[in-house]
């Protein structure tokens, strides 16, 4: 199985930690997620702290996901078949997926996104350009 998938996964069956379930298959999934992803425990952080986390929908199963750091950075995930992000912890050469990416994921399984419904066509390349 390969990286995206096992990591979808694992997201999947973590988030009942988030919910205050301490389940043998949230557990396993914590510890599967530290062990694949070396920004897991930054991830994890994000989200434990609540930091902001707008999903833009773009079409069906394509989104931006906009989380504005602690230092008022805001960074950016572009999930269509895959997710890019354009901090510099990302590297699509290694595959390897930066704490923003995992936030994005965890946060829209855990539904606790804020959405902004509508963007335009104009707003959508202006942050496709960004990346």
């Amino acid at each position: 199985m390969e990286l995206l998938q096992v990591t979808q996964q694992c997201v999947s069956r973590v988030v009942g930690l988030f919910k205050g379930q301490t389940d043998d298959k949230s557990l396993e999934a914590h510890k599967n997620l530290y062990d694949l992803h070396k920004h897991y425990e930054e991830a994890f952080y994000l989200i434990e702290n609540k930091i902001p986390i707008t999903k833009i929908p773009v079409q069906a199963n394509k989104a931006i996901y906009l989380i504005t750091e602690s230092n008022s950075k805001v960074c950016k995930v572009y999930k269509a078949n895959n997710y890019i992000c354009n901090c510099d912890k990302f590297s699509a050469r290694e595959f390897q997926f930066c704490p923003h990416i995992l936030a994005a994921m965890i946060a829209d399984e855990l539904e606790i996104c804020t959405s902004q419904v509508r963007i335009t066509g104009e707003e959508y390349l202006g942050h496709i350009k960004s990346f």
